[in-house]
């Protein structure tokens, strides 16, 4: 019983703290990726504005550095294909330019270098592109720490629930065997052993229903046995007058004869006392576990 408690408890918290667990892990991927966006999106929209007001290619250069150091790596493509920033574009990259040229409009894109967001910005010379850039091991950055984080903590209130089940277990069960020993030293004959009454409101009601019955069956065994010492006396008192009766009878062999069946009988009836007041445990088979016998026998020698 108590290790079926511990199981369902395990079991139970196990699929309390997966539920959990799993939605949180993707919250947090998903939080991850939100915050690689928005600093990609800000970075992008950053340069943006710059191209409108910086007059030259050298100072938007040096800008665009100056940004990239501090924060994610910035590109910029202008209108004649003049790279500022990078020195080549990877084949994703230049598809991502291409199609914000044509549609005119701002988005992110994932590829296995990492996360682009793409602003395209109208110029007199064309459509210039700004692509800033987050790499694939900063967009997961933090991450796995928090996950392993999540799954510790995950792990330890299993392990507390299950150490807290066993608790609780050992708390049920305890007075439960209890209760059972004491039943079998009854069955053993030893009608003065008495559960001890505690633990839950179940296992109180148990060990105060066996008491009683325990002493229903001393109760009822000894008014027995002074029925039956009674009975033995009340005969002793008739067997006697026969006894010294059978004296009277002058035929010596019917006398002879007629003594024989009164001590029979004054024979069974100190036989019928005396098992009347035997203790019951001289009655009850001994039993033991045959098996654990040979082993300790076995390990002694």
């Amino acid at each position: 019983m108590r290790r079926r408690i511990v199981l369902l408890v395990a079991a139970t918290t196990s699929a309390v703290v997966v539920g959990f667990l799993v939605p949180m892990c993707l919250l947090i991927i998903n939080l991850a990726n939100d915050r690689a966006e928005s600093q990609a999106r800000e970075q992008a929209q950053l340069v943006a504005g710059l191209i409108a007001s910086v007059p030259d290619d050298t100072t938007l250069a040096a800008a665009v550095s100056s940004i990239s150091r501090a924060g994610l790596v910035v590109t910029v493509v202008r209108a004649d294909e003049d790279l500022i920033g990078a020195s080549s574009l990877t084949d994703d990259t230049r598809t991502s330019v291409q199609r914000a040229r044509k549609d005119r409009k701002s988005f992110t894109a994932t590829f296995d270098h990492g996360l682009d967001a793409v602003v395209p910005v109208t110029t007199t010379n064309g459509v210039d592109v700004v692509i800033a850039t987050v790499p694939s091991g900063q967009v997961n950055r933090g991450v796995p720490a928090a996950i392993t984080t999540i799954c510790t903590i995950g792990a330890l209130l299993i392990v507390g629930a299950t150490l807290l089940a066993r608790q609780l277990a050992r708390r049920v069960t305890t007075p439960v065997t209890a209760v059972a020993a004491t039943a079998h030293r009854l069955r053993e004959g030893e009608l003065t052993a008495r559960a001890r009454v505690g633990g839950p409101p179940e296992t109180v009601e148990l060990a105060t229903a066996l008491n009683a019955l325990a002493e229903r069956i001393e109760d009822l065994l000894d008014a027995e046995r002074e029925r039956v010492a009674d009975l033995g006396h009340r005969l002793r008192t008739p067997v006697t007058a026969l006894r010294l009766d059978s004296e009277l009878i002058d035929d010596d062999e019917v006398a002879g004869r007629f003594r024989e069946h009164v001590d029979h009988l004054q024979r069974s009836i100190d036989h019928v006392v005396r098992d009347a007041r035997r203790n019951v445990r001289h009655d009850v088979k001994r039993r033991c576990d045959v098996a654990a016998v040979a082993r300790d026998r076995v390990d002694w020698w």
